[in-house]
């Protein structure tokens, strides 16, 4: 190991040693792990319809939950563009580029930069998990707002992902 190693095994150390670690490079790391642990969680447990349906549908209560949470404490008044601000959260919290796009009527988010879009083996079916806990927030909140895609980089959109809120048709 020549000295340039020595110097950067000496200061990981002592961040380590003294919690200097910088959160962003943590967060950053936090996030992508996130997305590894969803997709090995699909891959381990078997590519297949059942386990697909079953962790579909456990992302979305796990976001029905938290929309209700998020109701409650921040007292949402359940309008889609309160519902896009809750799935903004979210996004950001994943570590995502995005931004809320509010055009009379019609509300969009646009995710520029995703941190597990590049993963390997990271598929439509496994985002559609994250799509599935963002329609629980969304009816957690409101349940007859809903939000669809338009476009995706996961089915090969190259510059983002836009998701468009309104009232779900009855």
């Amino acid at each position: 190991m020549g000295l340039t190693g020595k110097v950067r095994l000496w200061a990981f150390r002592f961040a380590l040693r003294y919690d200097l670690l910088p959160s962003r490079l943590l967060w950053k790391k936090t996030t992508r792990g996130m997305g590894e642990v969803i997709k090995e969680t699909f891959y381990r447990f078997g590519e297949n319809d059942e386990t697909y349906h079953k962790m579909y549908g456990m992302f979305k209560d796990m976001g029905l939950r938290h929309g209700k949470e998020l109701k409650e404490k921040y007292h949402l008044g359940g309008s889609p563009q309160d519902c896009a601000l809750a799935v903004l959260a979210a996004n950001k919290t994943w570590g995502k580029k995005c931004k809320l796009d509010v055009n009379g009527n019609e509300i969009r988010i646009i995710l520029y930069d995703c941190a597990w879009a590049d993963l390997e083996g990271w598929t439509p079916r496994i985002c559609a998990f994250l799509t599935a806990y963002e329609d629980g927030l969304c009816q957690g909140i409101n349940p007859d707002v809903g939000h669809h895609y338009i476009r995706r980089k996961s089915l090969g959109s190259l510059r983002s992902c836009i998701a468009v809120f309104g009232l779900r048709q009855k």
